[in-house]
């Protein structure tokens, strides 16, 4: 949040905003623009002007004015939200919203990465979500369906007969876990940001309500690889070993989790000089070891992921230490384990 002391007749100077087109400019008749906050470099400067003569009625109207509006601290700004069923067109909002599809962040034509989800709240409607930013982590950071995520100042358009959502100038966005129970712990990039006890009520009761709700699917447990069947779809929490760039289209992930998988697995043959970490293993290690491939908008961020060796692979080994570090398939992150969702099993 945002806070200075500024009296009359000082000189405020504010560095690394934007000027927006005001979205309240109709109702308050005020100024058509405004200054929005752009990125973290934004600051504000207040000189303090020399204190005129004890006599001059400048101090008098200061006085006045001081005890009629106090110190004039800013203060943190008091959002409001919308229901998902009283959005209206062309507006900018704040919406609060249970997460019921997303796609990762993906490499749009243009300079920007674009992700797309779906939203609902206790109203049951559900409203379509395009986000467009250069920087990948200015994306939700959703990790599966289910979180909850608080968007601000996103607009409202009409896009194939059907009301949605995109980001404008001084979009923000937030995600929680939405467990019930769990720890309210936001998910952001942003250095500041606006979060409260209203906050904290609204993401419990959003976590009550999609808890009661058979629209929202199950999270199931991560399998390891000892109980994997063919052709089923599941998530697996594991160790990246080695990865290597196959084609523009897809990367291979060689991980493993302490199991062994008792199906046949697939075998991939990659050049040893496009390999990040061990390019070949001993026959007993391989036996534990899975290629897993990635393909289309997962690729960018299957490449940023980082490998760990670890250098006494043996059965069980990995198991007790895997809920240390865990990351997510899809989200850049740093080393360790992570939890590959909804893969198949392919022999």
């Amino acid at each position: 949040c945002w806070a200075f002391c500024a009296l009359l007749q000082d000189v405020v100077l504010l560095s690394g905003f934007t000027v927006g087109k005001s979205p309240t400019a109709n109702k308050d008749k005020l100024h058509p623009c405004n200054l929005q906050l752009s990125g973290d470099d934004a600051c504000i400067y207040v000189s303090k002007q020399k204190p005129p003569h004890p006599r001059s009625p400048l101090v008098s109207k200061r006085s006045s004015w001081i005890s009629a509006e106090g110190s004039k601290m800013v203060k943190a700004p008091k959002y409001t939200y919308v229901r998902l069923d009283e959005l209206k067109n062309e507006s900018v909002v704040n919406v609060y919203g249970v997460v019921v599809f997303f796609k990762q962040p993906f490499k749009s034509r243009g300079t920007d990465y674009c992700s797309c989800l779906k939203i609902t709240d206790q109203s049951e409607h559900k409203i379509g979500c395009t986000i467009f930013c250069e920087k990948l982590e200015d994306h939700p950071k959703i990790f599966q369906t289910g979180d909850i995520v608080r968007m601000h100042r996103v607009k409202v358009k009409l896009y194939n007969n059907s009301l949605t959502l995109v980001n404008t100038s001084g979009f923000s966005v937030v995600t929680f876990h939405g467990t019930v129970g769990g720890a309210v712990e936001p998910r952001t990039s942003s250095k500041t940001f606006h979060f409260d006890e209203d906050d904290r009520r609204t993401v419990e009761e959003l976590r009550s309500w999609a808890a009661s709700q058979t629209l929202l699917p199950s999270v199931s447990a991560a399998v390891p690889l000892s109980a994997v069947q063919p052709s089923a779809y599941f998530d697996l929490t594991c160790q990246l070993l080695a990865k290597a760039t196959v084609d523009t289209t897809c990367t291979l992930l060689r991980v493993w989790d302490g199991t062994r998988c008792p199906h046949p697995l697939l075998k991939v043959i990659v050049d040893p000089n496009v390999t990040e970490g061990a390019s070949s293993f001993s026959k007993q290690k391989e036996s534990l070891i899975a290629n897993v491939l990635v393909y289309d908008n997962h690729v960018e961020f299957a490449r940023q992921l980082k490998w760990e060796l670890n250098t006494s692979l043996a059965e069980g080994s990995a198991r007790r230490s895997q809920q240390t570090l865990t990351m997510r398939l899809g989200l850049p992150s740093l080393s360790g384990f992570l939890l590959l969702q909804r893969i198949q099993l392919t022999t």
